[in-house]
């Protein structure tokens, strides 16, 4: 019989192929690109026999004949009477058995339950043994991945200078500066701006509506900046987003013109803002660009461990996740490219020019999926309730514009799962990096 225990067993590896045996199957294992594995299986005649007489008891359980109790029917009046349906449970037999005794050998086993492709039985006989073929996607071999050699580039903090100190208490001024309306002049650099923006080709596709921008090089696009000096409130314009790709014709409707004035810079509007003196607000603001500049450091380091990762860690991935990712990710860049105005014909040729990067991307963030995965029950990796709704709250607070958004967020069980998602992500990294080189 086909054992049902962890047996004894040899590997012998070729150049394309693996052999492994036991005493009761010898299997030709063949791997191929996104996890399909083949298996060539010989079954012995010892184990054949076995096998089938578990098929013939089988079927005496479910059957019945007048003088005989389920299961008490004689094995020769099993086969004379139901010998087509012994053939069908020998050979499920045989394809089962087969395939778990590959899985206690090698530890390979089908990706999910819908995973086998071919499950054949070629030939088998009592006297020769069993030959059978089965095709199956193997859950994806997950390399073992050593924090210590993972090499990183340093990333210096950026020192903060009495400059950035100086224009971050200018925008707080900003924030509370009362405004001079004009309408006089065209816009000119330095002017705020009130504009909406849509697409030229598809005006449903807001890009911004009511949107406040400062017209300098700090606050704004180069091509923007361009097309709205010297044009009036109330007049539009056209352009092309060239930081866009592909570039998006863009019309920009100018709807307000203003200046700001500023409050003095004293002790009094440093109490307005929550600190005790003009002195202090200096010492808030230093602390603060020094805690984002440290977290800017701190992202640079983590941004390099998922290419890092996909180098040093190579390996496949199951075709069936990859092919429904690719087919989610190109309707969606599909429609997002009917959106700047293309045609779907037109958006189709651009997704066949762009498949394959796409491809390439899509089969790279599932392998870090699996990756990081793997690294987060390796080390523990924990995220409470706690984090997850501070995390909400300072997404809501920095996105949301109102409060039934905020309250569809906070509610939202599918929002919680992907916010825990990220965090784990962040901790992971995060926990990489401390472990990791820096060069």
């Amino acid at each position: 019989m086909l054992s049902n225990k962890l047996p004894k067993y040899e590997v012998m590896v070729s150049n394309n192929q693996t052999e492994v045996s036991n005493e009761h199957v010898k299997i030709s294992l063949k791997k191929e690109d996104g996890c399909l594995v083949k298996l060539d299986v010989h079954v012995t005649p010892q184990a054949t026999q076995a096998a089938y007489q578990e098929a013939i008891k089988a079927i005496s359980k479910e059957v019945s004949m007048p003088g005989f109790r389920k299961g008490k029917v004689p094995s020769a009046m099993i086969l004379q009477n139901f010998h087509p349906h012994v053939e069908k449970e020998w050979r499920d037999i045989l394809l089962n058995r087969a395939l778990r005794e590959f899985m206690d050998i090698t530890r390979i086993y089908p990706f999910t339950k819908e995973s086998v492709q071919k499950a054949l039985v070629k030939n088998v006989s009592l006297e020769a043994g069993a030959d059978l073929l089965i095709d199956f996607e193997s859950a994806p071999e997950i390399p073992e991945v050593d924090p210590k050699s993972l090499e990183l580039k340093s990333a210096q903090k950026k020192d903060i200078t009495e400059a950035d100190i100086d224009k971050a208490l200018e925008n707080v001024r900003i924030h509370h500066a009362d405004w001079n309306v004009v309408t006089d002049r065209p816009v000119q650099e330095g002017d705020t701006v009130v504009v909406d923006a849509c697409s030229v080709e598809n005006p449903e596709q807001v890009y911004y509506a009511d949107a406040s921008f400062k017209v300098d090089e700090q606050n704004m696009a180069e091509w923007f900046k361009t097309a709205i000096v010297g044009h009036k409130t109330g007049e539009s314009v056209e352009a092309q987003a060239a930081d866009q790709e592909p570039p998006v014709h863009v019309r920009i409707t100018i709807k307000e013109i203003k200046t700001a004035i500023l409050p003095e810079l004293n002790d009094e509007f440093a109490k307005k803002s929550g600190a005790e003196s003009l002195e202090d607000m200096r010492k808030k603001i230093e602390d603060q660009l020094n805690k984002n500049a440290e977290e800017e450091s701190k992202f640079v380091l983590r941004e390099q461990i998922s290419p890092i990762l996909l180098e040093k860690y190579p390996f496949e991935v199951p075709a069936s996740i990859v092919k429904q990712e690719l087919k989610r990710i190109i309707t969606q860049k599909t429609e997002e490219l009917k959106e700047t105005g293309l045609s779907s014909s037109e958006a189709s040729k651009k997704i066949e020019e762009m498949r394959e990067q796409i491809e390439k991307e899509c089969t790279d963030s599932i392998r870090l999926i699996f990756l990081e995965n793997e690294l987060i029950q390796k080390f523990n990796v924990q995220v409470s309730d706690e984090e997850v709704v501070r995390e909400l709250f300072a997404q809501i607070y920095k996105y949301s514009g109102s409060l039934t958004d905020a309250r569809g967020l906070l509610n939202s069980p599918e929002m919680h799962n992907r916010v825990r998602q990220l965090l784990m992500s962040k901790k992971i990294k995060d926990f990489l990096v401390e472990q990791a080189q820096k060069n």
